[in-house]
Parts: structure tokens; C-alpha cells; sequence
């Protein structure tokens, strides 16, 4: 096999794992969304949690004092998200 079949292989699997990891990911989500709904829970508020847990981790990294802004930015919206799952969930 010559080096451009060994690349041409390479792009054929790494496009296939692609689409497959994508196909996984969706069927994770529909599944989330249909227990959701079975369970009587709102779909808006669906990954607000992991949203919100972020904003709080990029709060904590701009505790710099030339990034006090941008620390009560992600504060502010991590108590905005974890209220609106409150809220919906």
C-alpha cells in the first residue's frame, strides 16, 4: 500500500468516526429529551446545569484584577442559568 492510500484510508476512517460519534451523540440527546418529557421536565431547561457549571468555572479562572468584569459577567450568568432550570425543571 502506498502513502497516498494510506492517507486516503485515514480520511475515509476519520470521516466515519466523525459521523458516528455525531449519530451517538443525537440518539444521547433525543434519549434526554425523551425522558424529560416522560418525567413531566421542561425541555428549555435541558443542559442549563452544564451551561451553568461552566460560567461558574470561567468565573473562578478571571479572578485577575483586570478581569473583574468578566468574572461578574460569568457569575451573573451562572446564576441567571441555574435559575431558569429552577424554574423550568
Amino acid at each position: 500500500m502506498n502513502w497516498q492510500d494510506k492517507i486516503y484510508e485515514s480520511l475515509i476512517t476519520e470521516t466515519r468516526s466523525e459521523a458516528s460519534r455525531r449519530r451517538t451523540s443525537l440518539r444521547k440527546r433525543r434519549a434526554e429529551m425523551d425522558k424529560r418529557k416522560a418525567t413531566g421536565k421542561s425541555v428549555g431547561a435541558y443542559g442549563a446545569g452544564t451551561r451553568a457549571r461552566t460560567a461558574k468555572a470561567q468565573a473562578e479562572k478571571a479572578s485577575k484584577p483586570a478581569m473583574w468584569h468578566a468574572r461578574r459577567h460569568y457569575e451573573g450568568e451562572a446564576e441567571r442559568l441555574i435559575a431558569h432550570g429552577k424554574i423550568q425543571g
